[in-house]
C-alpha cells in the first residue's frame, strides 16, 4: 500500500527523506505536532484527551527492535494502525512534551511505516535543547536521514571488488 500523508508532519517527513535540506522543517513540526503513543494515564479511561497531574503515572507501551527497547510514536492514526493490528489504547500528546517526558529513551517515529525516523537519546536532547553543550549529536541536514538502502547496495558491490579497501 503506498504511503499517503495524513497531515503536515507526514508531508514534512516525506520531503525530508527525499531532500535532507528540508529536515529542519520536519523537526520543528515534530516538536509542535500532536503525536500518538500507545498507553494510558493511571486513573483515566485512555481516551485521546487526558491530563497528567503532578505525580501522575503515564503507562506507555514499548516495542523491541534487535533486542533493544524503544518507544513507538506515531504521526497519525493510519501510521499507528500499520504497527498495531488489534484495538489498543493510545494517547495524543504534543511532540515536545512527549519527548521531554520520555527523555533518555530511544524513540522510533512510525516504526512499521515506509517513512519513519529513529531518534536516539542524544538526538532527542539536541531537539529539546539545541544550545546545550552536553548534547552530543548535532542534527545536520546531511545526516538527518541516513540512506541505508544506498549504503547496503554499495557495500554489496564493493564486496565483489577486493581492490576496494575503504569507501
Amino acid at each position: 500500500m503506498p504511503f499517503i500523508s495524513e497531515n503536515k508532519l507526514e508531508e514534512a517527513l516525506v520531503r525530508a527523506v527525499k531532500s535532507p535540506a528540508t529536515a529542519p522543517d520536519f523537526y520543528r513540526l515534530l516538536l509542535e505536532s500532536d503525536l500518538l503513543v500507545l498507553g494510558t494515564v493511571e486513573g483515566q479511561d485512555g481516551s485521546e484527551k487526558f491530563s497528567l497531574e503532578p505525580g501522575g503515572q503515564l503507562q506507555l507501551v514499548t516495542g523491541e527492535n534487535k533486542g533493544e527497547k524503544f518507544l513507538p510514536v506515531f504521526s497519525s492514526l493510519a501510521r499507528m494502525q500499520e504497527y498495531v493490528k488489534e484495538e489498543s489504547k493510545y494517547l495524543a500528546i504534543n511532540g515536545r512534551a512527549l519527548l521531554d517526558l520520555t527523555r533518555g529513551a530511544p524513540v522510533i517515529l512510525n516504526p512499521a511505516s515506509e517513512y519513519g525516523r529513529e531518534l536516539n537519546p542524544g538526538e532527542v536532547e539536541q531537539l529539546l535543547n539545541p544550545m546545550a553543550p552536553s548534547a552530543q549529536v548535532a542534527l545536520s541536514t546531511s545526516d538527518a536521514f541516513y540512506p541505508m538502502a544506498l549504503i547496503n547496495a554499495l557495500a554489496s558491490v564493493f564486496e565483489q571488488h577486493p581492490q576496494v579497501q575503504t569507501a
